[in-house]
């Protein structure tokens, strides 16, 4: 198979992926998996490639990422809108996650500002002790509300893992279908059942 230039191939994937969305399927977004869900914009894997896999592998990656644009047996579709569901969840938790640290992190800020006083204010410890108090009530609520969102973050993501763990399940019991299906729509692919990098595996 000859590839153009690692910059050619870096153009032709991101002109094949216009229009793309997180949750769409895709062609080897990694080497060793034929068929996954976007979980990020496209833009930001084909950067990946570009910035930390080996040169001699990037033309060949950014060739065969491509939209995966066929009609999956009902059982991977189900799985596919369930890791898409727990990936949403997943970024709701994160979201809520990073509004409470940063919560955190002004109410423990508050409170070394508060502790600062105190140790300059020695002579009038009862005021400065006070202000302390109040601070570190609002450390404490803050690092409560912390808590909830971290917890609700964890659930999310234990969610994603067992639907990612699911949907490789279904990948793998496909997995004669699916390399008919790489030979058929991708002449030419390495693939051969499980890396685009056949010549790589150990022996």
């Amino acid at each position: 198979m000859n590839y153009k230039s690692i910059k050619q191939e870096a153009k032709l994937c991101r002109v094949a992926f216009k229009g793309a969305k997180v949750g769409d399927l895709v062609w080897f977004c990694h080497h060793e998996i034929p068929i996954e869900i976007l979980t990020e914009p496209p833009k930001n894997r084909i950067k990946f490639i570009l910035s930390n896999k080996a040169q001699a592998e990037q033309a060949i990656r950014l060739h065969w990422f491509r939209p995966c644009k066929i009609e999956l047996p009902p059982e991977l579709d189900a799985a596919r809108s369930k890791l898409v569901a727990a990936r949403s969840k997943l970024v709701a938790a994160r979201s809520k996650l990073v509004a409470a640290r940063s919560k955190l992190d002004a109410a423990r800020s508050a409170w070394d500002t508060a502790q600062s006083k105190l140790d300059a204010a020695r002579s009038d410890l009862n005021a400065a002790q006070s202000k302390l108090d109040a601070a570190y009530s609002k450390l404490v609520a803050a690092r409560s509300a912390w808590n909830t969102p971290s917890s609700k973050w964890d659930a999310a993501y234990s969610k994603l893992e067992a639907a990612q763990s699911n949907l490789n399940t279904i990948i793998s019991k496909y997995a004669d279908e699916i390399s008919a299906l790489v030979k058929l729509h991708l002449p030419g692919c390495p693939w051969d059942g499980y890396t685009l990098f056949p010549e790589e595996k150990p022996r």
